[in-house]
């Protein structure tokens, strides 16, 4: 897809993020109070943050850009690409961009089968408001928020790039670099469990065992990225090797000691 074509989408893109965002109230609740849908509970007062009403707009159009890419990838890949290869047996993603994807998985389940209910920053005392104890508790609180976000918008973000595999080979670098800044963000989420003391949350020897199944996930997405930007098409590697050629061709070897004389 040309970049007028790019252009020429963003007023409709926009226009369904608008209306997505509209009747959604996610990802970023905007709307809020009102009566609970089920009509149980106390109804508040109905307020607006509007600042969360453009961040839905913006990822809704996102999106969108997203579903359209995808979307031309996959049509290229089994429909306009010739090959002999039947159609229910063509891939859509090479193997590289399986791993990352897979690593994605992973990122996703450790988590939850490592931490699956959160503990008591202490021992089952309860803290008075105000008291060191209670900003103790506030503080492992916010500890684990930060590394729940960087383990949740890392692992969102790798699970929309991966499938981007189905562009063309040229932007495949470009994504295995993502890729790769993506795994290290999700290793700062692991270290920012351990350096807020958020692993007091669980205990010493549940963290030990979930920072050893939360390695896994991204170095696969690491070692996805990395073949991504090593690799080259054969085409390439065909006319790299047919330069090479016909430079030795033209300049034929020259003594290794040849000194000017003055």
């Amino acid at each position: 897809m040309t970049p007028v074509k790019t252009l020429l989408l963003l007023p409709l893109l926009v226009l369904i993020g608008f209306e997505a965002t509209l009747f959604t109230n996610f990802p970023f609740a905007w709307r809020l109070g009102g009566c609970p849908s089920a009509g149980l509970g106390a109804c508040f007062p109905v307020s607006y943050d509007w600042y969360s009403y453009a961040k839905d707009m913006v990822f809704y159009t996102l999106l969108g850009y997203w579903s359209v890419i995808v979307s031309i990838g996959v049509r290229q890949r089994l429909f306009t690409t010739p090959s002999t290869v039947p159609l229910w047996k063509r891939a859509l993603l090479r193997g590289r961009f399986k791993l990352a994807f897979l690593g994605a998985l992973l990122m996703l389940a450790a988590p939850l089968w490592a931490f699956p209910s959160l503990g008591s920053p202490g021992p089952g005392v309860a803290c008075l408001v105000p008291s060191a104890c209670q900003t103790r508790a506030d503080q492992l609180m916010a500890g684990w928020n930060l590394t729940i976000t960087l383990w949740g918008y890392s692992t969102l973000l790798v699970m929309f790039v991966a499938p981007l595999g189905v562009v063309e080979d040229k932007w495949h670098q470009l994504l295995g670099a993502s890729l790769i800044g993506l795994s290290g963000l999700y290793l700062a989420g692991l270290e920012a469990f351990f350096s807020t003391g958020a692993y007091v949350l669980f205990g010493l020897g549940q963290a030990m065992i979930g920072a050893v199944a939360l390695t896994f996930g991204p170095l696969l997405v690491l070692s996805g990225g990395l073949l991504m930007i090593t690799f080259r098409p054969k085409s390439q590697k065909l006319a790299t090797g047919l330069l090479a050629t016909e430079y030795q061709t033209l300049t034929p070897d020259q003594p290794k000691s040849l000194i000017a004389s003055p």
